[in-house]
C-alpha cells in the first residue's frame, strides 16, 4: 500500500501533467507566466483533497482530474496576486522570483486573471452530467469570491491597515475565507456526484450530510494548516533573530496556544472523516500537518 508521501506524489504528478496539457507552451508572455507559476513546485494539497474525496465518494479519478486542476489554477492565481506590490509585496515564491519579478507586474496580473478564467473552462470540461458541472462551477465561484477567499483576503488587508489587532474570532473569520475557502472548494469538488445514496462505504449518509462533512473537514483542516504555517514562520523568524513580518496565530497568542488550537482543529477535521471508506490518506495528511509543529 502507498504511503502518504507516495500517494501525494502520484496525485501531484498526475495533476502537473494535466495542467501542462491544459496550459501548453506558447510564445505568449501571459501563458509563459501562467506556466512558470503553475510549475514552481508546491505539494498540490488542494488537488490531493479533491482526488481523495472523489475516491471516497466513488467518482472516477479521470473524471475528477479536471476539477483538481481547476482548484490548483485558482490557488495559483491567488498566489500571483498575493505577491504583487499592492498586496503582500513578496519578491520570492517557493525559492524562485515571484511572477511579477520574473515577468513584470502587468503580465503577472494578466496571468492571474487568465488562470482564474481558465479554471472555469477546465472544470466545465469534466466528463460529468450537466447538473454536476453546474454544481462544480458554482462551488468554484462561491468559495473563491467574496464569500470565500477574496472576502478573507479583504478582511486581512483591513486588519493589517489598522495595525493587525486581531481577536481569535477575527483571525478565524479571515482564515475561514482566505485559506479555508479554497480548502472547502477542493473538498466539495470531489463530492459533486454525491446523491442521496452515495457510495462512500462505511456509514450510509445522505448527500447533504456528506457535503456538510466534507466542508467541515476542509474548514478545520484549513485552520490547522494555516496555524501550523504561522508557527513555522514565527519560529523561523525567531531563529534568524528578526521580527516576524506579519501578525498571526503564533505572534498574537503564543506558540503553545497556537499549537493547542492546531491540535483541536486537526481532531475536528479527522472526526469529519470517520464515516467514509478510503479515508486513510486524508487522515494521514491531517496528522502529518500537525506533526510538523508537535
Amino acid at each position: 500500500m502507498n504511503t502518504l508521501h507516495q500517494q501525494m506524489q502520484q496525485n501531484a504528478d498526475k495533476t502537473t501533467a494535466a495542467l501542462n496539457e491544459h496550459v501548453p507552451s506558447s510564445d505568449c508572455p501571459v501563458v509563459s507566466a501562467m506556466r512558470y507559476t503553475l510549475q514552481s513546485g508546491g505539494k498540490r494539497v488542494r488537488p490531493f483533497i479533491t482526488m481523495q474525496f472523489a475516491a471516497m465518494t466513488g467518482m472516477d479519478e479521470a473524471v475528477a482530474l479536471p476539477l483538481a486542476c481547476a482548484i490548483e489554477m485558482v490557488h495559483t492565481y491567488s498566489l500571483i496576486h498575493d505577491d504583487l506590490p499592492s498586496m503582500d509585496d513578496d519578491d520570492m515564491r517557493r525559492g524562485l522570483p515571484s511572477c511579477h519579478i520574473k515577468f513584470g507586474e502587468a503580465t503577472a496580473i494578466l496571468a492571474g486573471d487568465a488562470l482564474l478564467t481558465k479554471a472555469f473552462e477546465v472544470a466545465a470540461s469534466a466528463d460529468l452530467p450537466a447538473e454536476s458541472i453546474v454544481r462544480a462551477v458554482q462551488i468554484l465561484a462561491e468559495n473563491s469570491g467574496i464569500a470565500g477567499m477574496i472576502g478573507g483576503q479583504q478582511l486581512d488587508i483591513a486588519a493589517e491597515a489598522r495595525g493587525g489587532g486581531y481577536t481569535l474570532e477575527e483571525l478565524e473569520h479571515i482564515n475561514r475565507g482566505k485559506t479555508g475557502g479554497l480548502m472547502r472548494t477542493a473538498a466539495l469538488l470531489g463530492c459533486v456526484e454525491v446523491n442521496d445514496t452515495p457510495p462512500v462505504g462505511g456509514v450510509a449518509r445522505s448527500a447533504g450530510v456528506v457535503l456538510d462533512l466534507a466542508a467541515d473537514f476542509a474548514i478545520n483542516f484549513g485552520h490547522a494548516f494555516q496555524i501550523v504555517d504561522d508557527i513555522l514562520d514565527y519560529e523561523e523568524a525567531i531563529a534568524a533573530k528578526v521580527a516576524p513580518e506579519r501578525k498571526n496565530y503564533a505572534t498574537i497568542f503564543g506558540v503553545d496556544s497556537a499549537r493547542e488550537l492546531a491540535r483541536d482543529k486537526t481532531a475536528k477535521a479527522i472526526e469529519c472523516l470517520k464515516d467514509f471508506a478510503k479515508n486513510e490518506f486524508l487522515i494521514a495528511m491531517a496528522e502529518y500537518n500537525l506533526n510538523r509543529v508537535i
